[in-house]
């Protein structure tokens, strides 16, 4: 069995992962949303008995908001007593590894709130966790030779992005994007004095953090779902991202009893079909012939949609029926029609697109025309209660 679920996240990702037998059930979280919409993670985990509150392991693909702060709530939430074996994060000790000969190393008073928080629940834990599976070290596709694959309690993952160029980027403008993300750079102990004075990054009944925060508060475009093109998608060209935070994204593809699923947090498109292309060459190497195409389950789109996060290519690299949407559509507009036009064009053979979308709004809600979908052979799915769940046995 292995089940995904996006937690609403607001224009951001928290997907819930469950995975195993029946008598052996494991949880994988990647990503925590807003910090505004915690509290539908926190109720999910509350929703585990108390002796099975455990993540295998918890990626936080890479340092946008909406996709750590709820994962910096998370790490101050001692009520939960969550056991966290293994996070997955690119932070400032494994940029300043990066074998670099032309880069200065990022100086030790540099560092951000999470980073912080996982060193100490490290302390707390009494054991590391941080990119154990990598000696510490960058979760990150190799330069040559073939992609790195890791087992989590039975599940494959295997590495897509980030790449060497993207880590540098990164390391490069890792004050501007940490200032970017609403973080300020330090020390671990001078990161932690800051975080407590964050009230609204605080767990809560902690120094005052708020959990039933409104997210409307928080959402400024229109709910009847007119466009905004903040980030003039109209025009730009699939996979043209160059934020250098999405670039640091890790991406992984899953593997469960023989089935595939991409997940890609905000991952550029040339990285992964880069990547993909590596996956097949191996593969055919494996089973002495052609193979063309990875076969997935499932792919959960990067960066929600995002026309710069997708491209004709990646799509030819793989054969999916079922695309997963993770926003509200709210404030940047995410997806973007022409996302949604070329994954229908792009569709191979007699498959039947399905689109998976967290949030019924505006935004998305026309693409629920039971007309359209007739017309032009696709089915659209949205969340009937807190969140929407794909399974596959």
């Amino acid at each position: 069995m292995f089940r995904i679920e996006m937690l609403p996240a607001a224009h951001g990702d928290s997907l819930w992962i469950t995975y195993g037998s029946a008598d052996d059930v494991r949880n994988i979280l990647i990503d925590g949303g807003m910090r505004y919409t915690y509290k539908h993670l926190r109720d999910r985990i509350l929703s585990l008995p108390a002796e099975h509150r455990r993540l295998e392991l918890l990626i936080i693909t890479h340092i946008d908001a909406d996709h750590i702060e709820g994962c910096i709530r998370l790490l101050q939430d001692k009520k939960l007593g969550l056991d966290i074996r293994e996070i997955w994060f690119n932070g400032q000790p494994q940029l300043d590894a990066l074998p670099d000969p032309f880069t200065d190393q990022l100086g030790p008073e540099q560092g951000e709130f999470l980073g912080a928080l996982i060193r100490q629940y490290e302390n707390l834990a009494g054991r590391p966790v941080w990119n154990t599976s990598f000696d510490g070290k960058a979760v990150m596709v190799p330069d040559t030779g073939d992609l790195i694959s890791k087992d989590i309690g039975g599940l494959k993952l295997t590495i897509v992005s980030p790449g060497l160029d993207q880590l540098f980027t990164l390391k490069n403008e890792w004050d501007e994007v940490i200032e970017d993300a609403g973080f300020e750079p330090g020390d671990i102990d001078d990161a932690l004095l800051r975080l407590a004075e964050r009230t609204d990054l605080a767990a809560p009944d902690v120094l005052g953090g708020e959990q039933e925060t409104d997210e409307s508060e928080f959402d400024e475009a229109s709910e009847a779902g007119d466009f905004l093109d903040v980030l003039g998608e109209s025009a730009a060209a699939f996979g043209s991202d160059s934020s250098p935070a999405n670039g640091s994204s890790i991406a992984v593809i899953a593997e469960w009893q023989g089935k595939r699923y991409l997940l890609s947090g905000d991952a550029y498109a040339p990285v992964m079909a880069a990547s993909l292309n590596r996956w097949l060459a191996q593969e055919s190497l494996a089973a002495g012939s052609p193979v063309r195409t990875v076969e997935l389950e499932l792919f959960k789109l990067p960066h929600h949609g995002s026309v710069s996060n997708i491209s004709e290519e990646l799509l030819a690299l793989i054969k999916c029926r079922r695309f997963l949407f993770s926003t509200s559509g709210k404030i940047f507009g995410h997806p973007h029609d022409r996302t949604i036009e070329l994954i229908l064009e792009k569709r191979h053979g007699r498959i039947k697109p399905q689109l998976f979308f967290n949030y019924r709004s505006g935004r998305t809600e026309r693409w629920g025309n039971a007309a359209d979908q007739a017309a032009r052979r696709y089915e659209a799915h949205f969340p009937t209660g807190l969140a929407i769940g794909v399974t596959s046995k």
